[in-house]
């Protein structure tokens, strides 16, 4: 392999240096077998790789910054891991219209190099998350009531095939392809290059509000009554609503506590009618109320130097689902359901949150022109767990069931919705890529067309 690459690329084996540090992942949960990593310098070294793999039937994944969770990942074994994180160029187009990402590019890396130019992008909450592979699962983010989920964004794309064959996807040349890699990417190959829309500012100064309060449990319900009012069809373009469901220390170490984030695209006055009634109302206020776009994350504490986007030992398993509303009672009994098992499980931890975005640029796109199934739901709903124990995850997993079925019968839904990029691995094809038939023939049609021998296997696959 290695006299088959170019000569920029290079490779890991577990004698290497840095053979360790290439294979750590952002948690210590459901990790896949690697043997051997290839840094590849091209796209044709992606090409060679994947075709030596295939030849020897090696199992292989493709990483960037390795958030991708999943129990299927696990069933990796002794594979390559194909590392793109070096495929991290960005050059932005002559009219300002497009931006041309390396698949190896991160999320607070595009949203600083586009706001120096007074620009903004499609994008996550989450600074550290590789953008490439957040997008080709839905790619959710605070901008999305302006600029539409981050897979709406993408106009073309270079990618591998499972046969090493490199094709150049757009709305002119395997428009079928297009319509898969927008929702159901990670089935089809490895993406080497985006070309990506660029907007304007929003808003136009660039300034946003930040405001991040904690809320001891007995105001759970007025908490949730405030939430309701401002989240789902009459919530703000550019409001995100986040709370979170866990213990902090300064306010309960029994009771969980309630922390809501509050980013708005505006300045502190027109963030008012939102965000005064919370601030009123919370034990612990820090608020800032004009921040630079490129310092949101940050400032919101998942930036790429916040604890959350650290590599972790710590076991995240998610599980997640989506709702249109939060029912009162259903969140005091997932409250209680938190508490039971932090006071019955030494060394166990959690959250549950609900995330809240603008939807109107979501909605306006044609249900049926993208993979992606769950343009009609308005919040984002998910148990992560937090602990060290392996012995733990099937307490944590336990737990995280009850915690989606209470959001499910709570929510008066008859099916479960569940997004890709945060989805624990257990759920059905239905739960993860829609319940309409003609999208489920549809998406198996294309993973027999472009990946007849079921290599890309290990991110929840077809």
């Amino acid at each position: 392999l290695t006299a088959s690459l170019s000569s920029s690329a290079n490779i890991s084996t577990p004698l290497s240096s840095g053979f360790d540090s290439s294979t750590q992942r952002w948690t210590a949960f459901a990790n896949p077998n690697i043997s051997i990593v290839v840094h590849p310098a091209t796209t044709e070294d992606v090409a060679t790789t994947i075709k030596l793999a295939d030849q020897y039937e090696i199992p292989f994944l493709a990483t960037n910054h390795k958030h991708g969770t999943s129990t299927v990942m696990q069933k990796l074994q002794n594979g390559v891991q194909i590392d793109i994180s070096g495929f991290d160029s960005i050059e932005l187009s002559h009219d300002a219209s497009t931006v041309l990402l390396g698949g190896g590019v991160y999320t607070e890396q595009v949203i600083d190099y586009l706001f120096k130019r007074n620009k903004m992008t499609a994008s996550g909450s989450c600074g550290c998350v590789g953008l490439v592979g957040a997008a080709l699962g839905g790619g959710i983010g605070k901008t999305q009531g302006a600029f539409g989920l981050m897979l709406d964004n993408i106009v073309d794309a270079v990618i591998v095939l499972a046969d090493g064959q490199t094709l150049n996807v757009s709305q002119k040349s395997h428009s079928d392809l297009l319509w898969g890699l927008q929702g159901a990417g990670h089935n089809f190959g490895v993406v080497t290059q985006l070309t990506y829309k660029v907007h304007d500012l929003f808003p136009a100064d660039g300034k946003w509000y930040v405001a991040s309060l904690s809320f001891r449990n007995d105001k759970l319900e007025q908490v949730f009554e405030l939430y309701n009012q401002y989240t789902g069809p009459g919530s703000d373009a550019g409001l995100t609503l986040t709370i979170q469901l866990g213990i902090n220390p300064d306010l309960s170490a029994v009771e969980p506590s309630l922390n809501l984030l509050i980013n708005y695209a505006g300045s502190e006055e027109q963030a008012a009618r939102f965000a005064n009634p919370f601030v009123q109302l919370a034990d612990i206020a820090n608020v800032n109320a004009s921040v630079p776009y490129s310092q949101v994350a940050s400032v919101s504490g998942t930036g790429v130097d916040g604890a959350f986007c650290m590599n972790s030992p710590l076991r995240y398993p998610q599980l997640p689902i989506q709702l249109n509303t939060t029912h009162i009672p259903t969140m005091r009994t997932i409250s209680n359901l938190l508490r039971d098992a932090f006071i019955s499980n030494l060394g166990f931890s959690g959250i549950v949150a609900v995330e809240s975005y603008g939807w109107q640029a979501v909605q306006a796109v044609p249900a049926e022109s993208t993979a992606y199934p769950w343009r009609g739901d308005h919040l984002f709903a998910f148990f992560i767990g937090g602990y060290q124990n392996a012995s733990l995850d099937g307490v944590a997993i336990q737990l995280g069931e009850q915690v989606r079925k209470a959001f499910l019968d709570g929510s008066g839904q008859d099916e479960q919705h569940s997004y890709i990029n945060y989805a624990l691995g257990t759920e059905s094809f239905a739960e993860l890529y829609g319940y309409d038939l003609w999208r489920q023939k549809r998406l198996q049609d294309l993973k027999s067309k472009y990946d007849p021998k079921n290599r890309f296997s290990y991110y929840h696959p077809i």
